[in-house]
């Protein structure tokens, strides 16, 4: 993969930056994950890595809350588009129960293969088999 042409980039709702040709993506602290905010998201991704399919870990540590559209949104093909993989990191066991349940639920449709992880390291090594 080509990097982007920034190695971090600070959007709306999140920070991007690249990690072994991964893209980290960590939402800002106490952030309720509302439609606005994942349209938002997804378009400030696809400015940040350009026309390049990316892997993308998501850093899901300080989200307070996602709602069902967002979800939804996420799911879709417009919400992935662009995505080789997908990796939620979480460490709150509500989180990592949750986020169980979004993938298995909403994403489960998408075309692409999302995981949940409570070890960043180990999501990282999961997503290089998409770059």
């Amino acid at each position: 993969m080509h990097q982007p042409k920034q190695i971090t980039y600070s959007g709306t709702y999140m920070e991007f930056e690249v990690i072994d040709n991964v893209i980290l993506a960590s939402y800002h602290s106490n952030l309720y994950i509302s439609l606005e905010v994942a349209r938002k998201s997804v378009v400030e991704r696809l400015e940040f890595t350009g026309d390049q399919v990316v892997p993308l870990l998501v850093d899901g540590t300080e989200v307070k809350g996602i709602s069902k559209e967002a979800r939804d949104y996420f799911g879709s093909e417009e919400g992935s588009q662009g995505l080789s993989a997908s990796a939620i990191y979480t460490t709150s066991k509500l989180s990592a129960f949750l986020a169980n349940f979004l993938i298995k639920v909403n994403l489960s449709k998408t075309l692409i293969p999302v995981r949940l992880f409570t070890d960043k390291s180990k999501a990282i090594e999961w997503l290089k088999d998409y770059v």
